[in-house]
């Protein structure tokens, strides 16, 4: 139990309390920075005061803050500044690297600290009303950290693994046309360019609008997959996915849509089981 509310503060911290303001400003401001590590290190101090004393929570605050530290300071400081050549590669796996240090450490702290729950100083084995309590207190905390993780975690998660296989995917289709395009092809090419500048913004703007709705779609799957599966209502489960593909059919003619829809809807439903195996 003391692990699920560790990670319920983890995501909460990193995720929930780090709007996109806080996520890409950090990067150069050194409040926003500090600013999110202390919300983070606050969060699982609280998950901690009701597991162990008060010096033992100082020593944890400080150990978290600073282990925070370290570890962001080096993926947005270090690490995505020296590989600026290969941003989309080095976003993703700093990003799943990230995540795991975090939790690894989250991971060591169940170790060590006492997972007996007390409140107020009250062991849940000595009171039977308290023991009664942790029977829906424990899927209380169930549910709620599987929402946590299949609503932004999951959908950032998605989202980078997306821009990344698929822009590596179209640099090599780019570099392969590019050895057969002569000098004169290339001369046309970019006599076009600024002409298509107007026509790409607008198309740009229309996919960022289409990825948001797509999202909000995928995050509204994932949670109407959870609720069916632990009510044991599996075979409800492939009519979301059916309704899912009947509002998308027009745009499945195109191979690459059709693509990120596959390997989005996969993924998507490959976290959700898993976050159901592990935690109920």
């Amino acid at each position: 139990m003391l692990f699920k509310l560790l990670l319920i503060g983890h995501f909460l911290g990193d995720f929930f309390f780090q709007p996109k303001k806080i996520a890409e400003g950090k990067k150069e401001n050194i409040n926003l920075f500090v600013l999110h590590i202390v919300i983070y290190s606050v969060l699982i101090s609280l998950v901690l005061l009701i597991y162990e004393k008060w010096w033992v929570q100082i020593i944890l605050f400080f150990v978290t803050f600073f282990s925070h530290f370290c570890i962001d300071w080096v993926k947005s400081r270090k690490i995505e500044k020296f590989f600026k050549d290969n941003v989309e590669g080095i976003d993703f796996w700093s990003f799943i690297i990230d995540q795991v240090l975090h939790i690894s450490i989250l991971f060591i702290y169940f170790l060590v600290c006492d997972r007996e729950l007390n409140i107020i100083g009250i062991s849940i084995k000595n009171c039977r009303l308290l023991a009664d309590f942790s029977l829906s207190y424990t899927l209380i905390v169930n549910y709620m950290l599987s929402i946590l993780i299949l609503i932004l975690p999951t959908m950032i998660f998605i989202k980078k693994l997306l821009t990344y296989m698929f822009k590596q995917k179209n640099k090599k289709d780019n570099s392969s046309q590019n050895e057969c395009v002569d000098n004169n092809q290339q001369e046309k090419n970019n006599s076009n360019l600024a002409q298509n500048e107007n026509k790409n913004s607008t198309d740009e703007i229309q996919i960022v609008e289409t990825a948001n709705v797509g999202a909000f779609i995928g995050v509204l799957e994932r949670l109407l997959i959870l609720l069916l599966g632990t009510i044991n209502l599996y075979t409800s489960i492939p009519i979301v996915l059916t309704a899912k593909s009947i509002a998308r059919f027009h745009q499945l003619s195109k191979q690459e849509f059709a693509e990120k829809y596959l390997l989005g809807t996969m993924v998507s439903l490959i976290i959700t089981i898993i976050v159901m195996l592990c935690i109920f």
